[in-house]
């Protein structure tokens, strides 16, 4: 069973293009993270930890040419950086939507990707609809004593200039 948290972006306004710019975060480890490290970090848009990733690799590189280290450990050390993004990966992107005023609307939880969507708008369309207000069903219409207005002036003024 997958778990995704729902994060929905700050300049939607219409139902339609919430439902449209929607972005759902999956939780736990990422294996594409893990096996395909840099080239994941480019295609989840993480700019800053694609930085840190290639430093990171660069002084790791030269710190073992320079000791002098059996490849095999860099070989180790690689594996354990993936391994490190592939279980922070998916909460650095969340954090990354919080940084840019996304809203984080929910949890969601189903067998797929889109059972999952499909859960999370199901109820998101309805708790919409119930927080609209509802339109009165008949138009108020003033009570048999009310005082009418004055009918000497058309428009919103209640007066000519002072003039009764």
């Amino acid at each position: 069973m997958a778990i995704y948290t729902v994060h929905l972006p700050p300049e939607a306004t219409t139902p339609e293009a919430v439902a449209e710019k929607a972005v759902f975060v999956k939780e736990g480890f990422s294996f594409f993270g893990f096996a395909f490290t840099g080239l994941w970090l480019l295609a989840k848009r993480l700019w800053l930890m694609t930085a840190i990733y290639s430093g990171v690799l660069v002084l790791v590189t030269a710190a073992f040419m320079l000791l002098g280290l059996p490849p095999p450990a860099l070989g180790f050390i690689t594996f354990f950086i993936g391994l490190l993004i592939g279980l922070e990966g998916h909460e650095w992107q969340r954090r990354k939507y919080a940084r840019l005023g996304w809203v984080h609307a929910g949890t969601v939880s189903g067998p797929s990707l889109d059972e999952c969507e499909r859960r999370f708008f199901k109820d998101w369309t309805a708790t919409q609809r119930a927080q609209r207000p509802a339109l009165p069903s008949t138009p108020s219409v003033p009570a048999a004593g009310a005082a009418a207005a004055p009918q000497g002036v058309l428009g919103i003024f209640p007066s000519a200039r002072g003039q009764a």
